[in-house]
């Protein structure tokens, strides 16, 4: 077969014929499926390269892995213990990539910012060196415009984009991630599984039996729901003790993501993350922390994380104890089991995990989820012979959820460029930080105080956004109402891409009503 002879794909594929694998404009024939084409590029980088450890640039990375390794039809064959999140590079040390050859992946580049975020902590950390020939950086896609900013990656499998054929690519990944479940959320999330066996109003319904749920579509029609819980509801308070001191819980958002896999089956995605103090010294030595994690969580970031889980544990519990008053015969939950049972035995495993907590002990885990769902099960049984009237969940359509998301979109967006220019004109700061963020409480009190929107239609818009790469999460050093600096969670719009077509439609629309 003769090879490929352009710039714009890289190498050659012996199993797919040249002309299949160039990019094509949406007028030609429908090329390789974009999952196809992932799969052909890392498959190839991992059997000619050979590295020991794959690092994934969050926040599609991993996503885009695991879409690849639970793909039925050609799993792409490699190990979740030898995969690192750009997220974890803080929670080894400096050996961990000592005698190893690194495979870098991302799935875009348009400017290579943030590549280079990630070659600047590895330097950082001590453990790599610009040179060194153990790190390889493969990018499936690369815009035209990296070339003006002189990055190029080692690998690659479209160069040389347009500005219309690199969103194209990343719609089609987008869509492919949304198609394999929603799995933008996954990269650093537990989940438990149920089969839903009663009728989808009474499933959905009891969800939000004294919660807030709501119900939107993903691509597909698939149905996502979105279960609040509400601050002022003792039944759904966190435990301060369980916590690191100086853990702050309040203002925070407790919620569960459910969204449907197959076959009526459904992941249950619990999402809380308190902020927790920088630089501090005191670490549990004799907790469920420490049982989980062990003692080796030494960063700021690293503790956010660690604390995230432990929160999201508890907002499992409360999610399993709301299930738990249908019938036995009325749903069925699937627990997670170790990498080994899930192997021979079918089911799955929560491994993909390790990828964001490198200390994670997985069995601890499983049988943490265990007991959380013996012990919520419990609970509901007392409760189960009350009459208990559940309210029926909001349903937010399609387009009233694009339209909000735009205006919310507009919102973030004005009220971080505010804040860069004040930074310039006060200070002459020029540089953006990255990341640079709103926190979750910040955007929750615009969208009332400006859009006058309930929190659940937010919180609807948050999860939303994720699925369709219109927001990311990150992690900032924050300072809080009593001048403390505190690691929080913040959103900001997601990437070059969505911040130009922001500002385009700010500047051709103006902003939404209220602002």
């Amino acid at each position: 077969m003769t090879p490929l002879k352009t710039n714009r794909i890289w190498g050659d594929y012996s199993t797919i014929e040249p002309e299949e694998t160039a990019f094509r404009r949406p007028r030609a024939p429908k090329p390789l499926s974009i999952r196809r084409q992932l799969h052909a590029f890392l498959n190839r980088q991992i059997k000619e390269w050979q590295p020991d450890k794959i690092l994934v640039v969050e926040r599609k990375g991993t996503a885009i892995l695991r879409a690849l390794k639970e793909w039925a039809e050609e799993p792409l064959d490699w190990k979740w213990n030898n995969v690192i999140s750009s997220e974890a590079i803080d929670q080894v040390g400096g050996d961990y990539f000592q005698n190893q050859k690194v495979l870098v992946f991302d799935d875009m580049m348009r400017t290579g910012r943030h590549i280079q975020v990630v070659k600047d902590e590895l330097i950082k950390r001590g453990l790599w060196l610009p040179g060194q020939d153990n790190f390889r950086f493969a990018i499936f896609a690369v815009h035209q415009i990296s070339s003006i900013h002189d990055r190029t990656p080692d690998a690659w499998y479209y160069w040389d984009l347009s500005p219309r054929e690199y969103e194209q690519i990343r719609e089609e990944i987008i869509r492919m991630l949304q198609q394999a479940g929603s799995l933008m959320l996954d990269t650093e999330h537990l989940e438990v599984r149920v089969q839903r066996k009663c009728s989808e109003n009474r499933f959905f319904s009891v969800l939000g039996r004294r919660a807030k749920a709501a119900v939107f579509s993903s691509l597909g029609q698939r149905a996502n729901v979105t279960v609040l819980y509400g601050e002022d509801d003792e039944a759904y308070d966190l435990p301060l003790d369980l916590f690191p001191v100086g853990t702050d819980i309040s203002g925070i958002v407790k919620k569960c993501r459910v969204i449907y896999r197959e076959k009526n089956e459904y992941a249950l995605i619990p999402i809380c993350y308190p902020s927790v103090p920088i630089n501090s010294s005191e670490w549990p030595s004799d907790s469920e922390m420490v049982e989980l994690l062990g003692t080796g969580v030494k960063t700021d970031r690293g503790r956010f994380y660690a604390v995230g889980l432990l929160a999201a544990l508890q907002v499992l519990h409360f999610v399993l104890k709301d299930l738990a008053f249908l019938q036995p015969t009325e749903y069925e939950i699937s627990l997670p089991k170790l990498p080994a049972e899930a192997n021979t035995r079918g089911g799955y495993s929560l491994d993909h995990l390790k990828v964001v907590f490198p200390t994670l002990n997985l069995e601890n885990l499983t049988h943490r989820i265990y007991e959380i769902y013996m012990a919520a099960t419990s609970e509901a049984s007392s409760l189960r012979k009350r009459k208990i009237e559940c309210p029926a969940p909001r349903i937010f359509t399609d387009e009233g959820l694009h339209w909000d998301a735009i205006h919310l979109l507009q919102v973030i967006r004005r009220v971080l460029d505010d804040k860069i220019a004040e930074k310039f004109f006060s200070r002459g700061e020029i540089n953006v930080p990255h990341p640079f963020g709103l926190t979750a409480k910040q955007i929750f009190s615009l969208a009332k105080e400006r859009l006058s929107w309930e929190d659940l239609r937010t919180s609807v818009l948050f999860d939303f956004m994720i699925d369709e790469a219109y927001l990311v999460p990150d992690v900032e050093p924050r300072l809080d109402e009593h001048g403390f600096k505190r690691m929080v969670r913040t959103f900001e719009p997601d990437g070059e891409v969505i911040n130009e077509w922001i500002r385009n439609y700010t500047i051709q629309w103006s902003m939404p009503n209220g602002f």
